[in-house]
């Protein structure tokens, strides 16, 4: 019988305290919100940093390749990268409350970066080429491509945008 009693005020007390500190509520992180997270991560985060892994892959195999590829602005994008990274996985778990304003301004400072190089490549490669050139140029193929990365550049921040200021994504990022 004392055991009963005592069954019988254990169970009261677990629901006294279930009462008194409900559990907390899982957060689920919308689809769309994934989906702008990892395209910001892949395009503002990895993407800028390939030179950086080419020449460090060239380097592991013993091989030289050109400064070039890594001047100061190949640098500047990858620690702007490396932040967007940083921001991507705290977004990804949502504290603190403020990563969403954050990586929302790392994704268009980034943006006009990338605007203005682009534009800068393409004032650039729309200059003539001189009789002291010699060899093939491939500045008549990457215009084309610059010119559809344009396109990109607007769209892809603005899709980020939206859905980071919708009612869902604000809702994951409600500070509990």
């Amino acid at each position: 019988m004392d055991d009963l009693k005592a069954i019988a005020k254990s169970k009261k007390t677990a629901r006294a305290a279930r009462v008194a500190n409900p559990p907390v509520a899982r957060r689920f992180r919308p689809l769309g919100l994934s989906i702008a997270i990892l395209s910001t991560a892949g395009l503002y985060g990895l993407w800028p940093m390939v030179p950086l892994l080419l020449w460090l892959l060239t380097r592991l195999r013993g091989h030289e390749i050109g400064s070039e590829l890594l001047d100061n602005s190949a640098w500047f994008n990858v620690v702007l990268g490396a932040a967007t990274l940083i921001a991507c996985v705290m977004a990804w778990v949502g504290r603190p409350p403020q990563t969403r304003r954050t990586l929302l301004a790392l994704v268009w400072f980034a943006t006009i970066v990338r605007l203005v190089q682009s534009a800068q490549a393409l004032s650039e490669r729309s200059l003539p080429i001189t009789s002291a050139q010699v060899g093939g140029s491939l500045s008549s193929v990457l215009q084309p491509i610059t010119l559809c990365q344009i396109p990109l550049l607007i769209l892809v921040p603005l899709y980020i945008t939206w859905y980071l200021n919708r009612a869902p994504a604000r809702a994951f990022y409600k500070s509990s």
